[in-house]
């Protein structure tokens, strides 16, 4: 049914008998992801030599220490991932999450009414899973050639970012992965109400799911970054994701000594990855949109 980088998907049925018997399987259909043979192997070990290339530069240079240290940090980061994404095992919580999070939810807005639901976890190991088929197209790529649908995209993109902020900002685990070919969009007649559409949204993909909601420092330091970028990016005209980028590197550069800081600040990171993420939506929104998009998770 389609290949990713680390994983094919193949649609499966399950016998009329088995499926008497597992009600949880649901009607909807349910696809089956396999590991594929050596998936990332090769490019950890890449990644691994690079890694270990910048580090032995750094203990020979001092002064290009402080310029590749962040450069460092996101290989790491970008290893961590990849071990993950290839032992299915270790997706089980942050899919169990997800469902928490998303199952159910639902957002109403002039145009239309989401609802958004997730893949879930039936069955696994570390090479294969068996879960809820998504159907629909990425957000990337739902009316791409017909201008005029952008309105009705534009809910669907304010949809999704209120949504997506509101995890972030009332301090529960959030994805700081969730771009625009993450989901499935479905875009239906509404079955009761005439004229409006009914929109499903079905998030795959739960790698970025971060699990532990943030203390209180942590809250309290990405509340300074954010106003100190914000106020950057309004006098000196700087796209806000830039101004946050930039602010951030400043902190951690000071944090870097303190290790229990240097943890806080991985989770600002993750924040700041996720209103990256989210740069596919903010695209078809202008500013007063994403002004009451904030309005909409504040009050």
């Amino acid at each position: 049914r389609g290949a990713g980088t680390y994983l094919d998907t193949y649609a499966i049925k399950v016998k009329p008998e088995y499926l008497s018997k597992h009600p949880e399987y649901g009607t909807e259909g349910l696809v089956l992801q396999l590991v594929k043979p050596g998936a990332g192997a090769r490019s950890q070990a890449s990644l691994s030599l690079v890694i270990n290339a910048i580090e032995t530069l750094m203990s020979k240079k001092a002064d290009a220490r402080k310029s590749l240290e962040g450069i460092v940090d996101v290989f790491k980061e970008t290893e961590r991932l990849m071990e993950e994404e290839t032992d299915l095992s270790r997706v089980v919580d942050k899919a169990k999450m997800a469902e928490k999070l998303y199952q159910g939810l639902r957002v109403k807005l002039p145009m239309i009414d989401v609802e958004f639901h997730t893949p879930g976890v039936f069955d696994h190991s570390k090479d294969y899973r068996i879960c809820r088929d998504i159907k629909g197209e990425h957000f990337n790529d739902i009316y791409k050639d017909d201008p005029n649908k952008l309105p009705l995209k534009k809910n669907i993109a304010f949809a999704i970012l209120v949504s997506e902020l509101y995890m972030m900002l009332t301090g529960k685990a959030f994805d700081h992965d969730r771009y625009g070919a993450n989901q499935g969009i479905e875009v239906l007649d509404h079955p009761t109400d005439k004229g409006r559409k009914l929109v499903r949204i079905g998030n795959f993909d739960e790698h970025g799911i971060i699990l532990t909601p943030p203390n209180k420092v942590q809250k309290q330091i990405f509340a300074n970054i954010l106003l100190d970028a914000l106020a950057n990016s309004s006098i000196n005209g700087f796209n806000l994701v830039s101004s946050l980028k930039h602010t951030f590197g400043r902190a951690q550069k000071i944090a870097r000594e303190d290790p229990i800081t240097s943890t806080d600040m991985n989770y600002v990171n993750h924040m700041i990855n996720a209103i990256t993420s989210h740069g596919d939506y903010r695209a078809v929104l202008n500013k007063r949109n994403l002004l009451q998009a904030l309005n909409v998770v504040l009050n």
